[in-house]
């Protein structure tokens, strides 16, 4: 009998599960929070935990369950979470998929556009700038901008509104108006209207594809006037698109 694993931190994880569940396939979800563990409740054949797992707690895991397959759908820059659940697979003999998202740098290339290779890069870009910073890259990586002379002024940060991350952004110093708490993807109008809000002359992306509403902010920034910072994903990652996925779950 067929048994997956899935570690699902991204809309195509969300997508995957309800297709596994569609299909009857027994699969143990694992996601990084509560609210990813609540977007996959009432699903039948999906068990989901959302506690945040170590290599060797991986590999504890895949031994006891002695899964078929494993599926690897986090996020395109969880890179060190994707080498653990790499390195767990290699260890128990365990069947890996990579979950990729199509690259859509080409369609966005502009004189409005600057495409640096990290969130320090970005920093490093923005410290000869002025104006206020629209950042939506995560609240992992939020203590970068603080290199920033004037962060506390010039950053509005949109992350998730989790105790946890709230907490964490305020000790930073991002806090009041200057954090925005909130579950994307954001259509084009919702970030537009931020973008104004705030004034913002610049906005802080990473190149996470279309699933995750890349595309919906690129035009809202088109649309507002303002310079768009996009942190290309990281290389070289191999793996199947979600419509190949698909096609291949029923062999397993």
């Amino acid at each position: 009998m067929k048994h997956i694993l899935l570690f699902a931190g991204t809309t195509e994880g969300r997508i995957l599960a309800e297709y596994l569940n569609t299909l009857k396939i027994a699969t143990h979800a694992c996601v990084a929070t509560e609210y990813g563990e609540q977007l996959l409740l009432n699903l039948e054949y999906v068990e989901t935990t959302s506690t945040r797992l170590t290599a060797d707690d991986m590999i504890s895991l895949i031994n006891q369950e002695a899964f078929s397959a494993v599926i690897d759908a986090t996020h395109p820059y969880a890179t060190i979470v994707s080498a653990n659940i790499q390195s767990a697979c290699q260890a128990t003999n365990t069947i890996y998929y990579r979950v990729i998202r199509e690259s859509s740098e080409l369609l966005v290339r502009s004189s409005h556009t600057v495409f640096v290779e990290s969130v320090e890069d970005a920093v490093t870009y923005l410290k000869e700038t002025s104006g206020n910073i629209f950042v939506t890259t995560g609240s992992k990586e939020l203590y970068s901008y603080t290199q920033l002379p004037d962060f506390k002024t010039r950053i509005y940060a949109r992350t998730l509104s989790s105790p946890s991350v709230v907490k964490e952004c305020y000790e930073l110093g991002i806090q009041g108006k200057h954090l925005i708490g909130m579950q994307g993807p954001f259509s084009v109008e919702l970030n537009y209207a931020m973008l104004l809000h705030t004034h913002a002359k610049y906005l802080v992306t990473k190149e996470s594809g279309l699933p995750g509403g890349f595309a919906e902010k690129i035009e809202a920034a088109k649309q507002a006037g303002v310079t768009c910072i996009i942190i290309g994903r990281p290389q070289d990652v191999k793996g199947y698109t979600i419509d190949e996925m698909k096609k291949i779950i029923p062999t397993l």
